[in-house]
């Protein structure tokens, strides 16, 4: 059994690749062994996984972070109230969140084996993108409702 390789004259056997023996193959990749974590820690991966494609997918996502710090300079130099500052929050989460979604998307109707450039090739690859979106979203709630929160607090105990 032979490792398929763009040249054909350069395969390799499969033996010589894993010191335990043959090595199952799907296509061209070999069945990595399956890690067992617990489901929140799976998540992170998962997320964290995501992201990554998220980053590597296309020039979206860091179009989107340039963008928002673009904003996020003019905020300061402006002078935002923390009402605009949760405004400004909830609409770059949502850009971010809308970017990764339309990647999952993009990765669903392409085929699974396009040869797009970084992006993911499988399924799993696909639901890390969701899962990252959905992380982006909450991330985005919870920095949402400090900002709502500290200014009321700030308000209550005499701040300005």
């Amino acid at each position: 059994m032979t490792v398929a390789s763009r040249d054909p004259e350069r395969s390799l056997p499969a033996e010589s690749l894993v010191p335990d023996g043959p090595a199952p193959i799907v296509g061209r990749r070999f069945d990595l062994p399956i890690v067992r974590r617990s489901g929140w820690r799976q998540d992170l991966v998962d997320t964290e996984r995501g992201l990554v494609a998220g980053f590597r997918g296309g020039a979206g996502v860091c179009g989107q972070l340039f963008v928002a710090s673009i904003v996020g300079l003019a905020g300061v130099l402006f002078g935002l109230s923390a009402i605009q500052w949760l405004l400004v929050t909830v609409m770059l989460t949502g850009l971010l969140v809308c970017e990764l979604f339309r990647q999952a998307i993009l990765r669903l109707d392409s085929p699974i084996d396009s040869g797009l450039v970084g992006g993911p090739r499988s399924r799993s690859d696909v639901a890390g993108l969701l899962l990252a979106a959905m992380t982006v979203a909450r991330m985005g709630t919870a920095i949402g409702l400090v900002i709502l929160f500290a200014d009321r607090l700030g308000g209550l105990l005499g701040g300005p």
